[in-house]
């Protein structure tokens, strides 16, 4: 919500609609109701998507210019709706605020969308998160877990959770985004 949301809302809206993903995970995803924002409500309505929603971190947000009660929270957006939606209570420190993970079952695709611990001095926390994750999602290893891990991919302890970088899948080496 910070910035200009009114104006990035329509050119986050463009740039997704040209991936044509059939799935799209967001985090830190703004729901404002006493100022009408809802931002996976509106992508969803604009590519013609589903949308499952987990509202977090609840607290007053300054959104052009007008203050509101709202969320930051965690979506999955999806070509095809979801049957099942639920979420994966997470490890939290207080001067991190709430924390959970959302996983969503689409036909016969499993899909968790997450927001680790941004936290500098948080590594085993953010481990106790991913940890959670995969605990459970135990009895679906071919999830696909996407999000804001906060972290080099190679310090995710891939290898012993039987879950891995899909990136290896495609011929590409296991590589971080941050």
């Amino acid at each position: 919500g910070d910035g200009a949301y009114g104006r990035r809302l329509p050119l986050m809206a463009s740039y997704l609609a040209s991936l044509e993903a059939d799935v799209i995970a967001l985090q830190e995803v703004l729901i404002a109701p006493a100022l009408g924002h809802d931002t996976a409500l509106f992508l969803a309505s604009e590519l013609g998507m589903s949308a499952s929603t987990l509202s977090l971190r609840r607290k007053v947000r300054e959104v052009d210019g007008r203050s509101a009660d709202s969320w930051s929270g965690l979506a999955v957006l999806s070509r095809n709706a979801a049957t099942l939606s639920r979420p994966i209570p997470l490890p939290a420190d207080p001067r991190d605020g709430e924390r959970a993970a959302l996983a969503v079952e689409i036909g016969d695709a499993a899909v968790v969308c997450l927001h680790l611990t941004h936290l500098q001095d948080a590594g085993e926390l953010r481990a106790r998160q991913l940890a959670a994750v995969f605990e459970a999602m135990a009895e679906r290893p071919d999830a696909l877990i996407a999000g804001d891990f906060n972290a080099p991919a190679e310090t995710l302890s891939l290898a012993q959770s039987g879950f891995a970088d899909c990136r290896l899948f495609l011929g590409r080496p296991s590589a971080s985004t941050v």
